[in-house]
Formats: C-alpha cells, structure tokens, sequence
C-alpha cells in the first residue's frame, strides 16, 4: 500500500503543478485563442487527476487527509462545470446540459454531504477545526449546486450567463490550487494570509473581467466582437 501511496502522492502533485501552471497561463493569455483553449483543457484535466488521486489516497490506511480530499474533488468541480459552461451557451429556450453536466453537479452534491457529516464529526465530536473548513466548504458546493440546478431548469436572465459562468468557475478553480499549493508549502507566511492571499487576488481578477465584460456589452459590442468561442 505504501508503494501505491508514494506512486499517487508523485502523481498528485505532478497533476496539481501542473493545474497550478496552465490555470495561470489561461487567466492571462488572449480569451479564445488557441493556446487559451489547450491550456484550459489541460487545466481541467490536469486538476481531475487531482481530485481521482486525492480520493484514492484518503482511502488509504494511515494517509486520510480531508483538506487534501476537499479542496481537489471542489477545484476539479469549479474547473469542470467551468469549462462545461461554454456549452450552456445555446438557448432554447433553455441551456442544454448534458449527462456531463448533470454527473458534475451531482458528484459534487453527493461529496457535499459527505463533508458535512464528517466535518460534524470531526469538529464537534474530534474538536478538529478541520471540520469547520469541510462544513464551510460543503455550504459553498451546496450553493454552487444550486445554481446549476436553476441554470439547467430556468432560463438565464443575462444573455451571456455562460461566459461569465466560465470566467468565475475557472478563475475559482486556479484559486483553490494556489490555496492548496500555499497552504501546503507554505514555509514563511502566516497561516491566515496563506489561506486568505489566493482568494483576495483572485476575487480582485474576476471582478476585474465582469467589469471588463460588462463594459464591452454595455457599450453596444457583442461576444463574437471580442472573443472567439471555440470549445
């Protein structure tokens, strides 16, 4: 067992570095280019290995790790439902999702609940504050699930919900593999900042391309002037 460990703890971080490079080369190189596309994918395949090698790896004896197992099954979530998102595009009235895009959300859901019941445990019955983070996290999911009920079933309000949706969810996704990455490597900042840092640049990048976006929309210009979708 501790040679499977060593084989899928090299894979994992393999996997996560190489999430952590091209999630980053995809928020800054030119939205719809063909190399924004290619690193896009591997950033979503790359942090799926994650979250398979992360699973695995808890399950096994001596090595459970809930904050490795929350934060690579919710990146690999943001990344994928991101990335499913510029398939939503067409209406008909309704988004069209696929088995995919139903399968992401539902996985996700089901690992929801399961974090709030073992956060309650480990944190009221083990006095781990670990629990709490698995139970925040979990509410967050729960939310984040939601929505792709409502997105699925209700038609948009915003025209280009998709592109927005993608934005925030991959954006999100590079968020969570730099908190991993800090958090576990982290050997000179405090904590809190390492926890903390990620998600307040990151929150300032998207807000950053909504109003970007928003701009453009609002100045008369539609989607096909400023990007080229290829999915």
């Amino acid at each position: 067992m501790e040679e499977l460990f060593f084989l899928l703890r090299i894979l994992h971080i393999v996997c996560g570095s190489l999430a952590l490079i091209a999630g980053t080369l995809s928020i800054i190189n030119n939205k719809g280019s063909r190399f924004h596309r290619i690193t896009g994918i591997i950033f979503v395949y790359a942090l799926l290995i994650v979250a398979v090698s992360a699973i695995v790896i808890t399950q096994i004896p001596g090595h459970s790790n809930l904050f490795l197992l929350i934060i690579g099954v919710f990146a690999a979530y943001l990344a994928g439902s991101g990335y499913r998102a510029l398939f939503l595009k067409q209406l008909n009235p309704l988004p069209q999702p696929k088995k995919i895009d139903w399968a992401i959300s539902g996985i996700m859901a089901v690992f929801a609940v399961y974090f709030v019941m073992y956060g309650v445990k480990v944190y009221f019955i083990n006095k781990n504050t670990m629990g709490l983070v698995a139970i925040v996290f979990a509410i967050i999911a729960i939310s984040l699930v939601y929505g792709d009920y409502k997105t699925f079933t209700t038609p948009p309000s915003e025209k280009y919900f998709w592109l927005f949706r993608h934005l925030i969810r991959m954006i999100a996704g590079v968020i969570a593999t730099y908190t991993a990455f800090l958090v576990v490597n982290n050997k000179f900042l405090p904590p809190l900042v390492a926890w903390l840092a990620p998600t307040v640049i990151g929150t300032a990048v998207i807000f950053g391309f909504i109003r970007y976006y928003n701009s453009k929309f609002s100045s008369g210009e539609k989607v096909r002037d400023i990007l080229i979708i290829r999915i």
